[in-house]
């Protein structure tokens, strides 16, 4: 359910003064973990400090006594991104952060999440991106390695919502061939006030609070416009469906907002009580069925 996480914690006076005794020396160690001095290029003084435990990505900034740990708790607990995690895995993969760095998991503040699914899908990924038409009135950009298109995302000012071909994103990224087709969706929160109901760590070992987060993320997803089959048989006006066609290209939108652009909004609405009309949402059904077989699924084991 989770790949990439951001935290932040004060570090509590009783490891603060380890710390501090080591720096002295240059060199940070805390049990196991190695501290790296991260040096600024100018003046050549320690900005932080920084040490990776498996995939985890943790930096101590020594001037505020804030600990920072980012990257995917999925890898953490996994090895990769793309196999079934548990509720289990997550709470042990959590456990071990505590385990590692002392510090409980209601200290640790959520700053960035990723909330995921992948569903097993009958064709490639790839070819179900062109049945995902808009998302709050945007069309969306494509996800692209080198000249390959292998997913789409929006983009707004506290989160990200994707689609894409996790089967091609890892045999491209990673130079992995998987056995089956998977199709991700993906919410990355930049801003946690976009979901309260979640704030701390701790949080996430709360099977209520990640049913409640779970009924955000798909609530997201239920609001992407699809164009699957489609029928005008329900259209009376021949300009209702010249509009459907023109509003395809990006191009019509951005000459709509050039030309006119306080109707733009008015013109969106109308487009989108055509689609409507014309096409069925079965496929995405579907595919919003598998993922609540997914959290299901997720949630009791």
């Amino acid at each position: 359910m989770f790949d990439k996480i951001d935290i932040e914690a004060t570090v509590p006076d009783y490891i603060q003064e380890v710390f501090e005794t080591d720096r002295l020396s240059k060199d940070i160690m805390f049990g196991d973990i190695a501290f790296v001095p991260v040096k600024c290029l100018i003046t050549r003084t320690i900005k932080y400090y920084q040490a990776k435990v498996e995939n985890l990505l943790i930096t101590y900034k020594h001037r505020n006594s804030i600990i920072r740990v980012t990257n995917s708790i999925h890898k953490f607990a996994k090895g990769n991104n793309y196999s079934e995690m548990s509720f289990k895995e997550l709470c042990q993969a959590l456990n071990r952060i505590v385990e590692i760095t002392g510090i409980r998991l209601e200290q640790w503040k959520l700053k960035k999440m990723e909330i995921a699914f992948n569903i097993e899908t009958e064709r490639k990924g790839t070819e179900y991106l062109a049945l995902f038409s808009t998302f709050k009135n945007k069309i969306p950009d494509k996800m692209r390695k080198d000249a390959y298109w292998y997913g789409i995302k929006w983009f707004f000012s506290e989160y990200q919502l994707k689609i894409y071909d996790k089967t091609e994103e890892v045999k491209r990224h990673d130079k992995i061939s998987l056995d089956a087709n998977i199709l991700r969706f993906e919410i990355v929160i930049a801003k946690m006030r976009k979901i309260p109901v979640v704030s701390l760590l701790s949080d996430l070992q709360s099977e209520e609070k990640l049913t409640l987060l779970f009924d955000f993320f798909i609530s997201e997803i239920e609001k992407i416009k699809t164009i699957e089959t489609v029928d005008f048989s329900q259209v009376s006006k021949e300009r209702d469906i010249e509009m459907f066609f023109a509003s395809q290209n990006e191009s019509y939108w951005q000459t709509q907002k050039e030309i006119n652009p306080d109707k733009v909004k008015e013109k969106r609405r109308r487009y989108n009580r055509i689609l409507d009309m014309v096409s069925n949402r079965d496929t995405m059904n579907t595919f919003l069925e598998r993922l609540q077989q997914k959290f299901l699924q997720f949630i009791s084991s």
